[in-house]
């Protein structure tokens, strides 16, 4: 036998709602730390990679100066140098070995009460977790559509060691993005 009853099977004023509601906020309030925190250690991951690649400890603009000379010099070889009946394609590229980088890439740049908490510890981001969350993928668009001028792009390989095992080691490289001739970084 059917119910002709068309009520919801939850009452709108039930203690559950409000256990959920709560539920809901402190989700919402997790998840918007989490953000905030993802972008903070992406920051930091990508000034590191950025200073390995230009070899230099500078910081902020004197860094991005280096990063575009160090382009515009790519760009100018890339024209001189002839490969199978094409032109070479500019890029930065460097081996970044993070095999020891087991720290906390939000230490010392983001208040203790922004770390999000999961079953009642503080959040660590370390190198390693940054670039390897979800292949890498969140991370590179992020420095793609946050640090790189349109029409460069990052990417970035995970090295392997002889036995074809993953070593932790990673060519992070700038290249021009597909569909560009140019971007801010050219002369």
């Amino acid at each position: 036998m059917y119910s002709n009853n068309t009520m919801p099977f939850k009452s709108t004023n039930s203690s559950a709602d409000i256990k959920t509601t709560q539920s809901d906020e402190q989700q919402k309030e997790f998840h918007k730390k989490m953000k905030f925190a993802e972008s903070v250690a992406q920051d930091e991951l990508a000034g590191i990679i950025f200073q390995y690649i230009a070899e230099t400890r500078k910081t902020g603009p004197d860094l991005e100066a280096i990063l575009e000379l160090m382009w515009q010099e790519a760009v100018e070889e890339s024209e001189r140098v002839i490969k199978n009946g094409s032109l070479k394609r500019p890029q930065l590229s460097k081996r970044i070995d993070l095999s020891k980088a087991d720290y906390d890439l939000l230490q010392g740049n983001i208040k203790p009460e922004d770390i999000p908490v999961k079953n009642g510890s503080p959040i660590e981001l370390t190198p390693k977790k940054v670039i390897s969350h979800k292949g890498g993928r969140p991370f590179r668009e992020y420095v793609n559509q946050v640090w790189l001028p349109n029409g460069l792009n990052i990417t970035i390989f995970p090295c392997k060691d002889k036995n074809g095992d993953k070593n932790w080691s990673y060519w992070c490289n700038i290249i021009r993005q597909d569909g560009f001739d140019t971007s801010d970084w050219d002369q």
